[in-house]
C-alpha cells in the first residue's frame, strides 16, 4: 500500500467499476455515523466493516489479472474444492463402513474434520460449479478432457447436495442450471444438455421422493406456526431451525421499522 503509485492505484479503480459497489456502500454506513445515537456502536460497526474499502483497493493497485491467469485462478480453486469433496467424502464412506452410520454424510456433520461450517461450504461449491457449468475452457487442459470434467462435475453436484443448504440448492436449481441450459441450448452439444437434465430430475427426485435429512430440512420450514410462538413462553428457541429464524426475524424487524419509523436510521440505532 504504501510502495504503490496512488495514481496507477485509482486509474485501476476507475477502470474496474465493479469495485465501487462495496465502496459505496462502506461510505454509506460512514455517513450513518453523524446521525447515530450510539456513536460507540457505531464506530465499531464501522471497524467491522473496514474490508469493504481494504480490499478493493488492494486488488486496484494490483496489476490487471488477463484470461489465462484468471482461467489459473478457476482451475485452482475448482481442483482444491474437488480435493476437498472427495476427502469429506470418503471420510465419511469410511465412518459408514465402520459404524453403519449415516449422519455424517449430511450437512455440518460431512466437513466436521474441517472445523468448517458447511453453510460455507455450500457457497464455495456454488462459486465452483457455476464456474464449471459456464466457463468456457480453452487453456488448463485438464477440464478440457470431458470425461474428467463430468466426475468432478458430479462429485461437486453430489457434495453440494448432501451439505444440505436449502436455499443455495434452491439457487442452483432454479437459477446455475437453466442458465447452463440456455447457454448451450443454441449448441449442438447434445451430451452436456442431456447430463444437466439428468442431474437436475435425479437431483428433484432424491430431494422429494425419499427419507432423507436434505428432505427433512425443507420440511421443517413449513412447520412452524408462528401464532403458537408468540403465545409459547418457552424461550429455547426449539420452534426454529437456521432458515426459519432468519425469516422470522426478518418478518418482525420490518414490522417494527414500519410501525416505529425507522427508516434511514444509522449504526447503532437498534
Amino acid at each position: 500500500l504504501f510502495t504503490a503509485s496512488l495514481k496507477d492505484a485509482f486509474e485501476n479503480l476507475r477502470q474496474r467499476k465493479m469495485l465501487w459497489l462495496p465502496i459505496i456502500l462502506f461510505a454509506l454506513h460512514a455517513v450513518s455515523y453523524f446521525y447515530s445515537s450510539d456513536k460507540e456502536q457505531s464506530l465499531l460497526d464501522l471497524g467491522k466493516k473496514a474490508s469493504f474499502v481494504i480490499l478493493p483497493i488492494v486488488v486496484g493497485l494490483g496489476p490487471a489479472i488477463g484470461k489465462r491467469v484468471l482461467e489459473k485462478l478457476f482451475a485452482a480453486f475448482v481442483s482444491s474444492l474437488s480435493l476437498i469433496a472427495l476427502f469429506c467424502l470418503s471420510r465419511a464412506g469410511y465412518i459408514w463402513a465402520k459404524d453403519h452410520t449415516t449422519a455424517q454424510f449430511f450437512y455440518h456433520t460431512l466437513v466436521a474434520d474441517l472445523d468448517a461450517n458447511a453453510i460455507y461450504y455450500a457457497l464455495y461449491t456454488i462459486f465452483s460449479l457455476s464456474i464449471l457449468l459456464l466457463h468456457t475452457w480453452t487453456d488448463v487442459g485438464l477440464f478440457k478432457r470431458k470425461f474428467l470434467y463430468y466426475i468432478i462435475t458430479f462429485l461437486q453436484i453430489l457434495f453440494l447436495i448432501l451439505l444440505s443448504s436449502k436455499t443455495l440448492l434452491v439457487f442452483f436449481i432454479l437459477i446455475v442450471l437453466p442458465i447452463f441450459l440456455m447457454r448451450h441450448s443454441q449448441k449442438s452439444l447434445l451430451v452436456p444438455r442431456v447430463l444437466a437434465v439428468t442431474i437436475f430430475i435425479i437431483s428433484l427426485c432424491l430431494l422429494a421422493f425419499t427419507n432423507n435429512p436434505v428432505r427433512e430440512r425443507y420440511q421443517q420450514v413449513f412447520r412452524n406456526n408462528e401464532n403458537t410462538i408468540w403465545q409459547s413462553n418457552d424461550p429455547s428457541g426449539k420452534h426454529f431451525n437456521n432458515l426459519t429464524l432468519r425469516l422470522f426475524i426478518w418478518k418482525t424487524a420490518w414490522q417494527n421499522i414500519k410501525e416505529n419509523n425507522l427508516y434511514w436510521r444509522g449504526c447503532g440505532n437498534g
